[in-house]
C-alpha cells in the first residue's frame, strides 16, 4: 500500500478470529523518507494507538516491522490504519 501524502488516507482490513483475546499485530513497512510517518491504529472502531511512528528505513526497498498488541473479538474484526501526517 502506498498511501497518499495527506492525512486521512487509510487501509482497512477484516480479520477473522476463532476466539477472542489479545493478539500481536505486526506491520511490515518501508519508509524511504527522512522523517517518521505516524498512523492511528484502530480495532473495531476503538483506538489502539493514537500515533504509531513508522521510522525511516533509509529507502523504499528497505523493510522493517513494528508490533503492537490488541484485544480481538471472536468472529470478524475491523483493523484500520489511518495516516495522521501529510508525509
Amino acid at each position: 500500500i502506498n498511501f497518499d501524502n495527506e492525512a486521512g488516507s487509510f487501509l482497512e482490513l477484516r480479520v477473522g478470529m476463532k476466539t477472542a483475546g489479545e493478539q500481536k499485530i505486526t506491520i511490515r513497512f518501508a519508509n524511504g523518507g527522512t522523517s517518521a510517518r505516524p498512523m492511528k491504529i484502530e480495532l473495531n472502531n476503538s483506538v489502539v494507538v493514537e500515533s504509531l511512528s513508522f521510522k525511516s528505513t533509509g529507502g523504499w526497498i528497505n523493510w522493517d516491522t513494528i508490533s503492537i498488541n490488541a484485544v480481538f473479538n471472536a468472529g470478524v474484526n475491523k483493523l484500520k490504519c489511518t495516516t495522521i501526517g501529510s508525509d
